[in-house]
């Protein structure tokens, strides 16, 4: 592990960690987003993943200009393994995430820095909202709008609140309290959701807090990892079986409502790849399992259809850059009839898990 640099006088160094895999397409934008934060108290350390383009290249030309960008090459190991080579170098006290095809608002890092700071250590991080985007940097849609704080671990397993690897800062002690990211699912070529296993394992031990904006260009487009429909579904699935299987001891109601959640992920996933027979039996499953949740999946779909629909009229009527967008404080949604019992019941199960956990370290200390 890389010296950690204290600066008691100063800003603190933020390290920034982004995995790079034949990202040339992106990786001088996502750069740019990066080098134009208001907390100019940054290391930027690109992991070249074995990329077999010139991404390496164009990152070197970067580095050149921007002392704070560098490169580390590695063998092809998948986002995990790039992630975790990256903390192992990192330097700084707070470490965040960026996708190589992602964007940030120049006020990301600041927003939530100022926010960390101001909480005591039993709170690992902080995450923002975000937008999608397309190829050009153009918006094509909202992700959710839902930002909770505090203790969330059940209700991040049914509701997944953090949508992408590209949103959270995080203390280096929390970090290092629970380990890397997993390798393991890129080995068992069931990367994708390396990032959701890694949240719970961060959120079985610890608060978060949100800044609710959106801070956050997430890039979708044909041929990125989360294109891959039936193997993001069996990400999903393993992710949130360990959740529950090695996290805190949930209740038999948040562990349906988890698995209705997976099931509703898969019923989506298997929608956009057109594979209509499967979708129709996680549909049934759902129907009689958690009717209610059928109908918040269905919402979502409908949701994720406007937003491709929007990304294919983008030629004739393009949106806004990402780069032109205000940063807004985002109003919680109005909850629909069907999600607010299981809100409800699921921030209940989160105080008792709280509680238990909280009450725990006080008796050890």
């Amino acid at each position: 592990m890389a010296e950690l640099i204290e600066e008691p006088f100063g800003e603190p160094l933020v390290s920034i960690i982004i995995p790079a895999y034949n990202a040339a397409a992106f990786i001088v934008r996502t750069l740019d987003s990066v080098q134009a934060q208001t907390h100019a108290s940054l290391e930027i350390i690109v992991v070249d993943d074995g990329s077999t383009d010139n991404t390496r290249d164009l990152v070197l030309k970067v580095a050149i200009a921007d002392a704070r960008v560098r490169v580390i090459s590695t063998a092809n190991q998948g986002v995990a393994a790039a992630r975790n080579k990256g903390v192992a170098e990192a330097a700084g006290s707070y470490i965040a995430f960026v996708d190589a095809d992602d964007l940030w608002h120049p006020s990301k890092i600041q927003k939530q820095l100022a926010l960390l700071r101001s909480l005591p250590e039993d709170w690992c991080g902080v995450y923002t909202l975000y937008h999608f985007i397309d190829l050009e940097d153009r918006i094509i849609g909202r992700g959710g709008s839902r930002a909770p704080g505090g203790y969330i671990y059940a209700r991040h397993m049914s509701y997944k609140f953090i949508g992408n690897g590209s949103t959270l800062l995080l203390r280096r002690e929390a970090i290092d309290s629970v380990g890397g990211y997993d390798p393991g699912y890129a080995a068992a070529k069931i990367g994708g959701c390396e990032d959701l296993d890694y949240e719970l394992r961060l959120f079985a031990r610890y608060k978060v807090a949100a800044v609710a904006e959106r801070l956050v260009g997430y890039r979708m487009y044909d041929g990125n990892m989360s294109s891959d429909h039936s193997r993001m579904a069996r990400s999903m699935t393993e992710a949130v079986e360990r959740g529950i299987r090695l996290g805190p001891a949930l209740s038999d109601y948040a562990k349906v409502s988890a698995r209705a959640f997976v099931l509703g992920y898969k019923m989506i996933q298997m929608l956009i790849s057109r594979r209509f027979g499967a979708a129709a039996r996680c549909a049934l499953t759902l129907t009689v399992q958690a009717p209610l949740v059928l109908l918040y999946r269905l919402a979502s779909y409908a949701k994720l259809v406007s937003v491709k629909r929007r990304k294919r009229k983008q030629a004739s009527a393009p949106g806004p850059l990402f780069r032109d967008m205000a940063a807004e404080p985002v109003p919680p949604p109005r909850e629909q009839f069907w999600d607010r019992r299981r809100m409800r019941l699921l921030g209940e199960e989160d105080a008792r898990l709280e509680a238990s956990l909280f009450s725990h370290y006080a008796s050890d200390r």
